[in-house]
């Protein structure tokens, strides 16, 4: 998994997506792994308590090995909403 980050002034609020790519891709990662899962995170600048909120409960939610399978499982993007929803509700059902 990455989470690419950054904060930059043309946006005026916190703007985020997922990818899943069932074959990965090459992203440097540390375990010389391909990453099948990537969140983008972009903020303002002036809102740095959004920025770490977001990062803080992407990576709560990416250190649930079920949250995670059931992600790189999904078919389309009504279905990883609909994990992240229930994932942000903490109603996820493993």
């Amino acid at each position: 998994m990455a989470v690419p980050h950054t904060k930059h002034p043309s946006v005026d609020r916190l703007v985020g997506t997922v990818a899943v790519s069932a074959e990965g891709v090459n992203f440097n990662s540390l375990d010389g792994e391909k990453v099948q899962l990537l969140f983008l995170l972009i903020s303002p600048p002036d809102r740095p308590g959004d920025h770490l909120r977001a990062l803080e409960n992407i990576s709560r939610q990416l250190r649930d090995d079920t949250f995670c399978r059931f992600l790189k499982k999904a078919t389309s993007a009504e279905e990883i909403q609909q994990l992240l929803d229930e994932a942000d509700n903490n109603q996820f059902v493993s």
